[in-house]
């Protein structure tokens, strides 16, 4: 528990440094240009039309979290990631088994086979992932997010980081679809579902972005609605509901394990409470939030609330299935939190909110990997220098 804590401390001060050299250089711009950057307006412009890029900072912080991802040896699916790499078919073989079909994540274990044919040593697997992964993630909260220190916090402290040691496959599905957000923000439509297609090769239910281009209006409109419509009849009808589902995933050629969905587990109640907090200011300020409000702005508060709703259909049963389905959406609650907040009220009161939220989602953060999870007990790692004794063996 320690080094995920280390982890969280350690990346959010990266950022914060990261932050502080963005203004920084908005400043130099503002003197460059002649203007005053005593001015708090200016400064605030330059932020903006400042491009937001990776820096030292940001490529640090990726690496940290990609080594803390691809040096593990114990977590969670680690075990039958690493028996899978080892036992993995050459790319001849998998291309000709019945195993490679669109549905079955096929370029994901064509690139496990391709790098197990140059090395048996996982952890290079593992590594090459967690950095991809993660510097995309970086990159995206980078250029996105408003409030770039907060977000990054929240990416840890809410466990969307640590769900990557878990689900390898959907995490560089998410990591590609970060640059599918990008395309659709600029209109290129035709990239957006050429990345989602991509996405969906590595884990087949990144074609759930699809669905993206219909949310970038304002929240808390007919859609919004229909979304939260549906979650109830799924919640009221979900044995009917869910064995629809796997027959139709079973037509198309992938395979949904029924225990997986009949679990009898159910999302835990604290964690659905704290996805629950964006959707909940974004409908009670609604009115002054959404008045000038950005397509960006809309499309990252709209998936923050289908997060909150797929999570609260696992409130049921399936926690595991609707938990990684709601993972697809939790950026758009990493980055709308600090936005909804800043926006909702006066810069002072603001300020002592935001703190107030980093306090409790800490709390959260400890609850879950303590109390529900005992991280510590779970994880396991060999140290940088044995990856590198290891990669020269």
């Amino acid at each position: 528990m320690l080094k995920l804590m280390l982890l969280l401390f350690g990346v959010t001060f990266l950022a914060f440094m990261s932050e502080t050299s963005h203004q920084d250089d908005a400043e130099y711009q503002l003197n460059k240009a002649g203007k005053k950057p005593s001015s708090g307006e200016a400064v605030a412009s330059a932020l903006t039309e400042a491009p937001r890029r990776m820096d030292f900072w940001c490529v640090l912080a990726a690496l940290c979290m990609g080594f803390f991802s691809g040096l593990r040896t114990d977590y969670n699916d680690t075990w039958a990631y690493r028996n899978g790499f080892r036992h993995a078919d050459t790319v001849a073989e998998y291309i000709e088994s019945d195993s490679f079909k669109p549905t079955g994540n096929p370029l994901f274990y064509l690139f496990q086979s391709f790098v197990r044919e140059r090395t048996d040593n996982y952890h290079i697997f593992f590594v090459i992932i967690g950095i991809f992964c993660f510097y995309s993630y970086v990159r995206f909260l980078k250029k996105n997010a408003p409030h770039f220190t907060a977000s990054m916090y929240l990416f840890i402290a809410m466990g969307t980081c640590v769900f990557m040691l878990a689900a390898m496959k959907q995490s560089i599905a998410v990591a590609i679809l970060t640059y599918a957000v990008d395309k659709l923000l600029e209109k290129k439509y035709v990239a957006f579902y050429a990345l989602v297609v991509l996405a969906a090769g590595f884990h087949f239910y990144g074609v759930i972005f699809a669905v993206l281009p219909f949310f970038l209006t304002k929240p808390w409109t007919g859609k919004t609605y229909i979304i939260l419509l549906g979650a109830l009849l799924v919640m009221l009808t979900f044995e009917s509901t869910l064995t629809t589902f796997i027959e139709a995933s079973d037509d198309m050629g992938k395979h949904v394990a029924t225990e997986e969905v009949f679990d009898n587990h159910s999302m835990s109640f604290i964690r659905v409470l704290v996805y629950s907090v964006v959707p909940i200011m974004t409908f009670v300020f609604r009115q002054q939030l959404f008045e000038d409000s950005t397509p960006a702005e809309n499309l990252f508060v709209n998936m923050s609330i289908i997060c909150f709703f797929v999570n609260s259909v696992g409130l049921v049963s399936a926690a595991n299935l609707f938990s990684r389905l709601a993972t697809y959406f939790e950026f758009g609650t990493i980055i709308s939190l600090p936005i909804v907040v800043n926006k909702a009220f006066e810069k002072e009161t603001a300020k002592t909110v935001m703190v107030i939220a980093m306090v409790c989602y800490f709390g959260y953060f400890l609850y879950e990997f303590i109390v529900s999870k005992n991280f510590s007990d779970s994880y396991r790692s060999i140290s940088i220098f044995e990856f590198i004794q290891g990669v020269f063996a």
